[in-house]
């Protein structure tokens, strides 16, 4: 199978040949396709079935073509590591520094196009909660659900094991000493006498006030703060392919 490769990494649907390869070495390989039918581009993606029956593809250039009674002989050069097509950083996802979000070397709709060839498969990879706005990532913390504030205080209560009240560590304060505002026992002592207890949550910003603080967003990028059931969920895709490696049959 030889698909050429159009600018931007785009397959060349309307040009796939098929053929048979005549031989292989380390540096690169012949073939031979059917009928008076060119390569249109100096750089092709070669597929070479295996013996059970899949497809392994390797990036190549063209060096050379013949023509043939009925057939075409080409000679391709494999193209380096580094220059294959489908190296992790064009076909899977990458976070941008700069844009905040994960990107691929390929455009996606170069990398779509390659798996309506059958060259590459596309496997989910992530997913992730992202600014509705810009859709780039965010910061979290848990804050006032009425307003976004991250300021936030929860009030500190004393429960008195004796008289089973339950009130603000300020209302059981004298002087020099702990004393229940409801049954007046006095010089209370933590742990035997009684339990601080963590209060309502409560907003320093709007005064809003109840037992849970919410996911609260932040966007990196554009700076929009939001409320988390507000995030837009989004699927990172990531592609994989099954490279040929010419050393297997040399082997």
């Amino acid at each position: 199978m030889i698909v050429p490769v159009m600018a931007e990494g785009f397959p060349d649907t309307r040009n796939i040949s098929v053929g048979y390869a005549l031989d292989i070495s380390q540096e690169g390989i012949g073939f031979e396709i059917a009928g008076d039918h060119r390569i249109t581009t100096n750089q092709i993606i070669f597929g070479l079935e295996t013996d059970d029956g899949e497809m392994e593809f390797a990036s190549a250039l063209v060096r050379f073509a013949e023509s043939q009674i009925a057939s075409q002989r080409i000679g391709a050069e494999f193209l380096p590591d580094i220059q294959q097509l489908f190296t992790a950083e064009n076909i899977r996802p990458n976070y941008d520094c700069h844009e905040l979000k994960f990107r691929t070397g390929l455009s996606l709709d170069a990398l779509r196009a390659w798996e309506d060839c059958g060259v590459l498969v596309c496997a989910l990879k992530d997913k992730m909660l992202v600014c509705p706005q810009c859709e780039s990532l965010p910061t979290w913390r848990l804050g006032c659900p009425s307003c976004g504030s991250s300021s936030t205080t929860a009030d500190q209560l004393i429960h008195h094991y004796a008289c089973a009240n339950i009130g603000h560590a300020s209302d059981y304060k004298t002087d020099d000493s702990l004393r229940c505002p409801k049954c007046k026992v006095q010089d209370l002592v933590i742990g035997v006498d009684f339990e601080y207890l963590s209060g309502p949550q409560r907003c320093c910003n709007c005064g809003w006030s109840d037992s849970k603080l919410s996911p609260i967003g932040n966007c990196l990028s554009c700076g929009f703060r939001f409320a988390g059931h507000q995030a837009f969920e989004i699927v990172v895709n990531g592609y994989d392919v099954r490279r040929l490696d010419p050393l297997v049959y040399l082997a």
